[in-house]
């Protein structure tokens, strides 16, 4: 009787551990693989000539702000609001060096977007789906209702 409980509480900490690595892990999403450009009637494009990508943002984005920025360690072109609401970045996509990227190939909360020889993309904020859409309790709720779409968004990105 021992030995099967052994048996299963083993079976149920592989599981509880591979569930973690499955959620916790990368998600690279290749160009195309996901949306269709039907779904994006109507949405704005946009083109980011410096990191080489565009996404499409819905009519509700409408006078959203990018900044972009260099940082030693990263680049950075953040997606925000400043009409009336608290100056945080809803999303942003990071580009490391093939340098840069060895030093955080390890962290779990990154969405790889697009991966080169040269330079990695990643999404860093509302991203993907299942994830807390508060902005760690920072955003209101118009910041809460467009973070809750940058996972539709995300399928549209494509590396120029």
């Amino acid at each position: 009787m021992l030995k099967k409980i052994i048996i299963i509480l083993a079976i149920l900490i592989i599981v509880v551990i591979a569930v973690y690595f499955i959620k916790h892990s990368f998600v690279l999403i290749p160009n195309g693989e996901e949306g269709s450009e039907e779904n994006y009637v109507g949405w704005s494009d946009y083109k980011n000539e410096k990191f080489g990508f565009s996404l499409k943002f819905p009519l509700s984005w409408d006078g959203y702000e990018v900044s972009e920025g260099d940082y030693p360690t990263y680049s950075y072109a953040g997606f925000s609001f400043s009409n009336s609401h608290r100056p945080f970045l809803i999303f942003q996509i990071l580009q490391f060096d093939k340098n840069q990227w060895q030093a955080v190939k390890d962290v779990p909360a990154f969405r790889i977007l697009d991966k080169t020889e040269e330079r990695t993309l990643v999404c860093d904020g509302c991203c993907q789906e299942n994830q807390d859409f508060s902005g760690g309790g920072q955003f209101d709720e118009f910041q809460i209702e467009r973070c809750k779409e940058g996972p539709e968004i995300m399928k549209t990105f494509r590396a120029e």
